[in-house]
């Protein structure tokens, strides 16, 4: 009989890696053919500068810039419509069966947005939690009160 591959998806807005289980007791491995963009991206460096100022429309005062858009959101949607799409074609390999996504929560919501109906069909279970610090040999542990590994 074959194993339901289920593939774990940690994220946040920034990084993501994905694990598979293939059932109970097996523990689980790292899914080796995710694009680098999804495994080492962090976008912290792009902000670092200040904003720019202007001047009032009337008068001498200075005053910064604000953005209409948060650069951190945008940037953070790009990623996850990334991850979305990487996902969906995994989906019409037929590599997993169900999925597990674990994402800090507005990376779980954007997520969530981003997936294509057949992705979302094969969701198991959502947890809003960052987890992507935590290593391979401990997230079987920290994963075994809401799922079977």
């Amino acid at each position: 009989m074959k194993p339901i591959i289920t593939w774990i998806v940690i994220t946040n807005d920034t990084h993501a890696r994905i694990v598979a289980n293939e059932g109970p007791g097996k523990g689980v491995y790292q899914v080796s053919n995710v694009p680098k963009e999804f495994t080492n991206g962090h976008i912290a460096d792009k902000f670092t500068d200040r904003p720019g100022r202007t001047y009032d429309r009337a008068g001498n005062a200075r005053h910064n810039k604000v953005p209409h858009t948060d650069p951190q959101v945008v940037d953070a949607k790009k990623f996850l419509t990334g991850l979305s799409k990487f996902l969906t074609q995994e989906n019409a390999k037929g590599s997993y069966d169900r999925i597990v996504l674990i994402a800090e929560h507005r990376a779980l919501g954007i997520l969530r947005k981003c997936l294509a109906k057949p992705v979302q069909q094969k969701v198991y279970k959502d947890l809003d939690k960052d987890l992507t610090h935590l290593p391979l040999e401990k997230l079987a542990d920290h994963l075994a009160s809401e799922i079977i590994v």
